[in-house]
């Protein structure tokens, strides 16, 4: 059920897709803002039939789920991944995820409650649709490799931050990395609440990111 939700999700959600960024990032780290006060709630309406109306409307006073900054630090064994907030007083239901594009391959980090813990989850990240892959109303499902990794999560409510640290050799040791940020909250079967780490935004669709500039590895 997750795989169909994310892919419901990607496939109608808006996002931009960035590129390098015109502010040159350090050789082993970057930070990147992102607008404050622009979470979104989604929800469809079952009319009309086959496919229903889908309504985008901000949710200007969630601060929990209001990302303001990522950033990205690339040490030596390590990639430190951090997603920083308006508000992380409260967790609740919600399920996170960092993008990770490499020059070896793409990566999702999924961050969710189990058990009353934060857990990390590194999976390889779900493949570009094929057109013939989607259904009439252009969703479509998905299934994801998780790979075995001692990933480290932690949850920082006074610095407004979730940390994430991956080894290198999760990420078959990258020459640089990239990142993005997104984490929503399903109010139902048919509403989420959502942000997006995007600087920019058109109205160009895609599965993953925007991402920041890469950064590489300290030497």
């Amino acid at each position: 059920m997750r795989q169909l939700r994310r892919a419901l999700t990607s496939a109608t959600l808006a996002a931009a897709l960035l590129g390098l960024s015109t502010t040159a990032a350090h050789a082993e780290q970057w930070w990147g803002r992102d607008k404050a006060m622009d979470v979104v709630r989604w929800s469809i309406s079952p009319d009309p039939p086959p496919c229903g109306t889908i309504f985008e409307r901000p949710v200007i006073k969630d601060a929990t789920l209001d990302i303001v900054g990522l950033s990205v630090r690339h040490e030596s064994d390590t990639v430190q991944l951090r997603a920083h907030f308006r508000d992380l007083t409260t967790w609740g239901d919600r399920w996170m995820t960092f993008d990770v594009e490499t020059d070896g391959r793409a990566y999702e980090v999924s961050v969710s409650r189990r058990g009353g813990k934060l857990e990390p989850w590194l999976m390889h990240a779900a493949p570009e649709p094929d057109p013939e892959d989607l259904d009439e109303c252009g969703t479509y499902s998905t299934l994801q490799q998780v790979i075995p990794c001692d990933a480290e999560v932690d949850r920082l409510p006074a610095k407004d931050l979730v940390s994430v640290t991956v080894p290198r050799a999760c990420l078959a040791f990258p020459t640089w990395v990239r990142a993005g940020a997104r984490n929503q909250r399903w109010l139902g079967d048919v509403r989420i609440q959502y942000d997006t780490w995007a600087p920019r935004h058109t109205d160009e669709a895609v599965v993953r990111g925007p991402y920041g500039p890469r950064v590489r590895h300290t030497r």
